[in-house]
């Protein structure tokens, strides 16, 4: 096991006996801390410390453990001793396998079946268009046409059913032709149009936006420390599966790569160099996320992604990507940065979506409905024709929206209340109030040796202060492309940085605090070591009152194992 522990005083860079309980710096690794000095979670998780400050989301295993199709791990042996049974496990009894299949459950998450689950709920349908509005302004007339063509179908089929339960009079020859019916083939293809729009383009951004949280929260707090056990071994490689690509080259290939992404996708260094990132796609990629990441990159913009992907044996992950690309001091594209996640565990727990989880109930719901009715060699069926009208009428009266409620509640069944002003206010006739909801309004070589962490003790009170939502995931990600030793040149910074002006300067110029702290860290890079380390980090040179930040260093290599650059990610304490 290698570790290094030091000890310093808090008033003094010089190595002193001041106990470690008190204050130090220590060398951990892999998260695994030395019995002597220990961070408290009150000090180094902000969501401990301030509760208020900001929302953090439920966590969940981002990965799974073992076979990610089948549920073979599930199968016990049988433990009684029965002399007439020759079963070692559990017979099958003929019925429809209910066998987790990640493929096909990749397949349903961003279906159109899940977006309708989301659509036939109006607080799910209200946190979606809210999402639409706030992130996606440009498709409020998508869903905005969408909804009203529904509307005007429903509005048809009650006119439709109204006229279905016409009685013909006797005597009465004008009674006897009955109405057409109408139909609506326009309507029906501009809503299927539209429809088909939304979950092409605008659904699997929404769900990246609701896992990044869950991903950002976990990155958060394997890094501080704060990471429950029981989450730990599910997150193995967490912000350390990285490639870079270079777009100015044929096909845009890998050029450098982490450890961790090799061992993610069991590819070699020397197969994955040179090649474009499309060998992890398989049968099961969905073919617009691939479209969508090719329109991203030739439009050179940020993007998010949730891919099927598939490692060197076959077996399949759920890989949310995201990649950012890489500009000089003019613009012009330089390389692309994609930080993968293999969050199989969240699709298969169905985590953070409430639509998904019923939707994934609702289809082996239908599969047992298929079973049982083969086995009875008939067809299931519904009565719900028999009350069409009351049926068709209330999905109609789900989709009006906030005038169009008003208009009903002043004068609906006026026709039939006759003088009864029972459900009207006395004062100014108007309907009592009822609630209704409206959802529309490179010099070294990469060591293999485990991650080390760096904390000085003596920041433990400093944390405590400023607290603030940590910045990672999505648009918020901040990290440094830094050169290797003996440069540690800044290189490339994300968008969020770019204000910061750290471009092309010093990395350790930047990093203030602790004299031990900073010169550990320049060693463990030097010599290729993994490191996440507590620093005081400041935009000015050599500033020694700097933000507490965690940062979380990870290098990328080429195919003979050498260091051409370092993904620095920078996170809030």
């Amino acid at each position: 096991m290698y570790s290094r522990d030091f000890v310093e005083d808090t008033k003094s860079d010089t190595a002193s006996n001041t106990s470690a309980t008190d204050s130090g710096l220590v060398w951990q690794i892999d998260g695994r801390r030395s019995p002597r000095v220990a961070i408290s979670p009150t000090t180094t998780s902000s969501a401990g410390t301030h509760p208020q400050a900001f929302q953090q989301p439920n966590l969940s295993a981002l990965q799974t453990e073992g076979p990610d199709n089948g549920d073979a791990h599930l199968v016990e042996p049988l433990l009684e001793d029965d002399p007439r049974s020759f079963d070692l496990v559990p017979a099958t009894t003929g019925g429809p396998q209910r066998g987790y299949n990640i493929e096909e459950r990749a397949a349903l998450l961003t279906s159109g079946r899940h977006l309708q689950t989301i659509f036939d709920d109006p607080r799910l349908y209200k946190n979606f268009v809210s999402w639409i509005q706030t992130y996606r302004p440009g498709s409020i007339p998508r869903l905005t046409n969408y909804r009203q063509a529904k509307k005007a179908i429903q509005a048809i089929k009650y006119s439709n059913a109204i006229t279905n339960n016409m009685m013909a009079v006797e005597g009465r020859s004008f009674t006897q032709e009955r109405p057409e019916i109408t139909v609506y083939p326009h309507l029906e293809k501009l809503a299927k149009g539209t429809f088909d729009e939304l979950v092409a383009e605008d659904f699997p951004a929404y769900i990246c936006s609701i896992w990044i949280p869950i991903i950002a929260a976990t990155v958060h707090q394997r890094i501080n420390g704060a990471l429950p056990d029981s989450l730990k071994q599910a997150s193995e490689g967490l912000a350390e599966v990285f490639c870079l690509t270079d777009p100015r080259q044929k096909d845009d290939p890998i050029v450098l790569a982490s450890k961790e992404f090799t061992t993610t996708t069991q590819y070699g260094m020397n197969f994955i160099c040179g090649q474009n990132c499309r060998f992890l796609q398989g049968s099961g990629t969905d073919p617009l996320a691939v479209k969508r990441v090719r329109e991203a990159l030739k439009a050179k913009r940020e993007h998010s992604e949730l891919f099927l992907n598939y490692r060197r044996d076959g077996s399949p992950f759920m890989n949310l990507c995201l990649l950012v690309p890489l500009t000089d001091f003019d613009g012009n594209l330089k390389y692309f940065l994609g930080a993968q996640v293999d969050v199989s565990g969240l699709l298969r727990s169905c985590a953070g979506f409430e639509s998904f989880a019923r939707t994934v109930r609702d289809s082996q719901d239908d599969v047992d409905n298929d079973f049982e009715s083969s086995r009875r060699g008939s067809v299931l069926t519904t009565t719900a024709a028999m009350n069409a009208a009351g049926e068709d009428f209330r999905d109609l009266a789900e989709m009006l929206d906030g005038d169009e409620l008003q208009t009903v509640r002043r004068h609906g069944g006026a026709i039939h209340r006759g003088g009864d002003s029972a459900d009207y206010d006395s004062d100014d006739r108007t309907p009592r109030r009822r609630h209704y909801s409206d959802a529309a309004s490179m010099s070294s070589v990469v060591s293999n040796r485990p991650r080390m962490l760096l904390v000085d003790r003596n920041e433990a009170a400093w944390s405590t202060r400023n607290v603030r939502p940590h910045r990672i995931g999505g648009g918020a990600l901040q990290f440094l492309l830094v050169r290797p030793a003996p440069s540690f040149n800044i290189t490339f910074t994300s968008a969020t940085m770019r204000d910061e002006d750290v471009m092309q300067t010093e990395f350790f110029q930047h990093i203030g605090g602790s004299v031990r702290v900073r010169d550990g860290l320049k060693d463990a890079l030097s010599q290729g070591h993994k490191v996440t380390a507590k620093v005081r980090w400041s935009s000015r040179y050599h500033d020694i009152d700097g933000e507490l930040r965690w940062i979380h260093c990870t290098p990328l290599v080429d195919s003979t194992g050498r260091i051409g650059v370092w993904v620095i990610m920078l996170i809030d304490e």
